[in-house]
C-alpha cells in the first residue's frame, strides 16, 4: 500500500514538471519569434508582409501547443516509453530493498539515504521524461514547420537552389538526456535559422534576381539594337557606296561606249539628180519619156536614216537622235519608248538595263518621222555626278545664257542647230494647279500654234526677243526636273536655224525679264502678282510682241481679222 501511494505522489510531481518545462519552451519559441519579427520589420513590404505568414504559422502552433497543456497527464502516460517505466520500477526495488537492509541493521541514517535516493531516482525519472515529452512536442512543432516549409517550396518554382534548403529531421532519441536536449535545441535553432534562410532567400535573392533578368532583358535589347545598328551600317555604307561609285561608274562606262558609237555628222547631205544629157549629142539615142533618177546618198541607209546613227542603231532600234550642249556634260544619244510605256527610258540605258541615270527620252507624243512641229526631250537632273540634263537649271543665269545661245540636236533623218527661245519655270502636272502643256507637238493652225508660242514668250526669265519666231519654225523643248517647288520643272525651248539663216544670236541685246508668268503656287509660296496675259493677236496688236516675223501676211491678217470678229460677237 504505500509503496502505491508513492509511486502516484511521483507520477503526479512528473506530471507538473514535465507541464511546467513544455510551459517555458513554448514561451521561448514564441519569444524568438517576436524578436526576430522585430528586426525584420524593417525589410520591405514585400518581405514583410511574407514573414508576418511565418510568424503567425508559428504563432498557431505555440497556441496550439498552449491549448495541449491542460491534457499533457493524458499525453505523459501515453509518450513514456517502456524503459522508463522499467527503470522506474528497478529503482523502487532497489530502494525498497535498500530500506529493508537498513531496517536489519537498523540505522536511522540509512533510511535517510535511503530517501535520497529515492528522491535521486524519483528526479531522473521526472528529468527523463520531461525530456521526451519535450522531444514530443518539439517533433510536433517541427513537423507542422516541415509541413509550412513545404508549401512554401513547392510556391517558388524559379529558384533553382531550392533543392538544397531542407529541414533536418531526426526522431531517434538519443541515450544520454543531456545530449538528447542539446539535439533538440541545436533542430530548434537550426530550423529557425532554415526558416529565415528560406525567407531571405526568396525576399532578398529574388528581388537579386529579377534584377538580374531586367539585366540581362536590357542587355538583350541593347545586343538587338547593336546587331541592328551594324546590319543598318553597312546596308547604308552599300547603299552610298552603289549610289556614289558602282552607279555613276556604271553611267559613265555606258555613256562613253555610246559617245564611241555614234560618229560625228558630216556636211548636210543633199540628193543630186543625175546629170542632163548633153546637148550635143544626138536625140535619137534618148527616151524622151524617161526621167533622170536620184543617185542614192552615201550619207543614208536604205531608209533614208543618216549613217552617222548605224552602229546606235544596231545597238538599239529605238534610237532617234543626238543632243548636244555646248561646253557642258550633256552629249547623249536620245531614244523614244513604246507608246503603251512611255516612261520605258527614264530607269533604264540604251542596252535597257536599269540605270537610275536612266537616257534621255522622246516624248511618246512627239514624232520624228511626222515632223512634229514640237519635238520634246525629257533627262533626269543628276545633281550627283552633273549628268543628263542637269546643265539646264544653268540656263537661268543670264550669263551662262549668253555663252551658249545655240544648242545641237541630229536625229536619224536630219542635222540641225537650234537658238533658244523661252527659258521657263512651270508645275510638272495637273495634280495641285492648272498645268500649262507645254509637251504639245501639234497644233490646229497657224494661230494655235503663234499662241502657243505667246505662252512660251510671257513665261520665260530671259528676254529673248532677239530670237525671232514665225508659224514656219519647228520647235525643240528640253524639260528636267526643278526644286523650287514639289513637282516642278525647268523647261529650255528653241527653234531650228532656219536654212541659209545665220546661227550666231545677238546676246548682248537679252535681259531678264522683270514678270515673268508663273504657275498659281508659286505666287502663294514665293509672293508677287502674275502679269496680265492676253492673247498672241492681241498682244500683236497692242505692240507688245517684237519677237514675230511675219512671213504670210495675208494668212496671219486674217486669222487676227477672225479672232477680233469672235471676241467682238462674244
Amino acid at each position: 500500500m504505500s509503496k502505491d501511494k508513492y509511486k502516484a505522489s511521483s507520477n503526479h510531481e512528473a506530471n507538473d514538471s514535465k507541464a511546467e518545462n513544455i510551459k517555458v519552451i513554448a514561451e521561448n519559441v514564441k519569444d524568438n519569434k517576436d524578436k526576430k519579427n522585430k528586426k525584420n520589420t524593417k525589410k520591405k513590404d514585400k518581405k514583410g508582409n511574407f514573414k508576418n505568414q511565418s510568424s503567425e504559422a508559428i504563432d498557431h502552433i505555440i497556441d496550439d501547443n498552449h491549448g495541449n497543456n491542460d491534457h499533457i497527464d493524458d499525453k505523459v502516460n501515453v509518450n513514456i516509453p517502456k524503459d522508463i517505466n522499467e527503470n522506474a520500477n528497478t529503482n523502487e526495488n532497489d530502494n525498497m530493498n535498500g530500506n529493508d537492509n537498513m531496517n536489519e541493521n537498523g540505522n536511522m541514517n540509512g533510511n535517510g539515504n535511503m530517501n535520497g535516493n529515492d528522491n535521486m531516482n524519483r528526479n531522473d525519472n521526472l528529468n527523463r521524461n520531461g525530456n521526451m515529452n519535450e522531444n514530443d512536442n518539439m517533433n510536433e512543432v517541427e513537423n507542422i514547420n516541415e509541413v509550412e516549409n513545404n508549401k512554401k517550396i513547392e510556391n517558388i518554382k524559379d529558384i533553382d537552389d531550392i533543392e538544397n534548403i531542407k529541414v533536418n529531421d531526426n526522431n531517434d532519441s538519443p541515450d544520454d538526456p543531456k545530449k538528447d536536449i542539446d539535439n533538440n535545441r541545436n533542430q530548434d535553432s537550426n530550423q529557425d535559422s532554415t526558416q529565415d534562410n528560406l525567407i531571405d532567400f526568396v525576399l532578398i535573392d529574388e528581388p537579386e534576381k529579377s534584377s538580374k533578368n531586367k539585366k540581362s532583358k536590357s542587355f538583350s535589347l541593347l545586343k538587338v539594337l547593336r546587331i541592328f545598328c551594324i546590319i543598318g551600317f553597312f546596308v547604308f555604307s552599300g547603299l552610298f557606296v552603289n549610289e556614289v561609285f558602282i552607279q555613276p561608274a556604271k553611267t559613265r562606262k555606258v555613256i562613253n561606249i555610246t559617245q564611241e558609237l555614234y560618229k560625228k555628222p558630216s556636211p548636210t547631205p543633199s540628193t543630186a539628180p543625175t546629170a542632163e544629157p548633153d546637148s550635143k549629142n544626138d536625140g535619137d539615142d534618148l527616151d524622151p519619156t524617161s526621167a533622170p533618177t536620184p543617185t542614192p546618198d552615201p550619207n543614208r541607209d536604205e531608209q533614208g536614216r543618216l549613217l552617222q546613227f548605224k552602229e546606235l542603231l544596231a545597238l538599239n532600234e529605238d534610237v532617234k537622235g543626238w543632243i548636244t550642249v555646248p561646253e557642258t556634260n550633256i552629249d547623249y544619244v536620245v531614244l523614244q519608248p513604246p507608246a503603251e510605256d512611255p516612261e520605258f527610258y527614264l530607269r533604264r540605258n540604251i542596252y535597257k538595263e536599269n540605270d537610275k541615270a536612266g537616257s534621255l527620252f522622246l516624248d511618246y507624243k512627239s514624232s520624228i518621222e511626222e515632223k512634229s512641229k514640237n519635238l520634246v526631250i525629257h533627262g533626269h537632273n543628276m545633281t550627283s555626278t552633273d549628268n543628263m540634263f542637269h546643265y539646264l537649271l544653268e540656263y537661268k543665269k543670264l550669263n551662262f545664257y549668253k555663252e551658249r545661245p545655240v544648242i545641237t540636236f541630229d536625229h536619224i533623218y536630219d542635222t540641225g542647230e537650234w537658238k533658244i527661245i523661252s527659258v521657263f519655270i512651270t508645275n510638272g502636272s495637273n495634280k495641285k494647279e492648272e498645268f500649262f502643256d507645254y509637251t504639245r507637238t501639234n497644233f490646229e493652225d497657224e494661230s494655235d500654234f503663234l499662241n502657243f508660242v505667246y505662252q512660251l514668250r510671257v513665261r520665260s526669265v530671259l528676254n529673248l526677243d532677239t530670237v525671232d519666231v514665225n508659224e514656219e519654225d519647228q520647235l525643240l523643248t528640253l524639260s528636267t526636273c526643278s526644286y523650287e517647288l514639289d513637282n516642278y520643272r525647268t523647261v529650255v525651248v528653241a527653234r531650228k536655224v532656219r536654212e541659209g539663216e545665220d546661227p550666231t544670236v545677238d546676246v548682248e541685246s537679252v535681259k531678264k525679264n522683270k514678270r515673268p508668268l508663273y504657275p498659281e503656287l508659286w505666287y502663294k509660296h514665293y509672293g508677287g502678282n502674275p502679269p496680265v496675259v492676253t492673247s498672241f493677236e492681241e498682244a500683236l496688236e497692242a505692240g507688245e510682241i517684237h519677237w514675230y516675223q511675219n512671213q504670210n501676211n495675208e494668212n496671219l491678217e486674217e486669222n487676227i481679222n477672225e479672232n477680233q470678229s469672235e471676241n467682238a460677237s462674244s
